[in-house]
């Protein structure tokens, strides 16, 4: 008996030692892990300077309408510049500003941001420059994450801004899609690019007549949809604002069907409802209706503007 209790007493240590040593490893693991970047409140190894790029946006013919791009900013030091003719001379082709101007800017000692044309393929050749002039010391990089929208204004309501809420605009309602997702080990991580039903074409034309019949007093909304799917081609507001959309106007124009502003596959139609008018919310809705499938909306303050507005937009498209 007494064997006996002595082997049980010595299982029961060396079980308590292992689980101890298994509490050990567990936390030194956690600790390594921690510090690692495994584990973090970024999820994010702090060794993998990961790039997040958000989807672009094209247009339903491959144009670009969004897209994320790496712009380059370039610190200056100017207090400590002391060959100054011979920096400017250095760095002005990199941040597109004279020679002469960039020297002046310079003597002022004060310190400058200037955005440069760098591209990312041209980053070490241009400090390898820098330290070859022995600059390097004078000046330091900031890559920034920009969004560009190539198209200006044209098509904002469709398009919309990053980080904007809108009910309808591409940037809000496809944000899930276009963010990227955080990465903990990819030096890249990009969203989804989306394709959308706008014509640039039609959305320049809509965009041209609105202004040019805009009174800061009235409202006038021009559009073009297909019937049978309710793609918008293109949508233009004398307010500029995607929140003044009159969506009870293109449910008049599409006989309750829903609008999108993604592309899809059309299907050509020989459906021709009857051109119509009504009286929406205090304003004119004229919807034309054409032989391949479209329909032309016009919503306005004055209907006789708006009338007119349509007929010039029919007319520019061939419609």
């Amino acid at each position: 008996m007494p064997k006996n209790g002595k082997t049980e007493r010595e299982g029961i240590t060396i079980f308590i030692f292992l689980f101890l040593l298994s509490l050990l490893l567990i936390a030194r693991l956690m600790t390594l892990f921690i510090e690692e970047g495994v584990i973090n409140t970024n999820y994010r190894d702090p060794r993998i300077e990961t790039e997040y790029f958000r989807g672009t946006i094209y247009d339903r013919s491959g144009n670009i309408l969004a897209m994320d791009r790496n712009d380059y900013f370039l610190s200056i030091d100017s207090e400590r510049v002391n060959e100054v003719s011979r920096f400017s001379s250095t760095v002005s082709p990199y941040v597109d500003i004279n020679p002469v101007v960039l020297e002046n800017m310079i003597r002022k000692g004060e310190k400058l941001e200037l955005r440069t044309n760098l591209l990312s393929s041209e980053i070490e050749a241009f400090l390898s420059l820098m330290r070859k002039e022995n600059f390097d010391h004078l000046i330091s990089l900031e890559r920034i994450r920009e969004r560009i929208y190539p198209s200006g204004v044209h098509g904002i309501e469709i398009i919309g801004r990053e980080a904007e809420s809108s009910s309808f605009s591409a940037e809000s309602v496809y944000d899930s899609i276009l963010e990227p997702p955080l990465s903990i080990s990819d030096a890249l991580s990009t969203g989804e690019d989306i394709t959308l039903s706008m014509s640039q074409r039609m959305q320049y034309t809509a965009d041209h007549i609105v202004a040019s019949y805009k009174d800061e007093n009235e409202y006038l909304m021009l559009a073009l949809f297909d019937y049978m799917s309710g793609e918008t081609y293109a949508l233009a507001l004398s307010s500029k604002n995607a929140e003044d959309i009159d969506f009870s106007a293109i449910s008049f124009a599409l006989d309750g069907k829903t609008c999108t502003i993604l592309k899809g596959e059309r299907t050509e139609s020989n459906m021709r409802p009857n051109d119509k008018k009504s009286e929406i919310n205090g304003r004119h809705a004229i919807a034309r209706y054409t032989d391949n499938g479209f329909v032309l909306l016009s919503v306005a303050d004055d209907e006789k503007k708006g009338e007119l507005a349509l007929i010039e937009f029919s007319q520019m498209l061939h419609f």
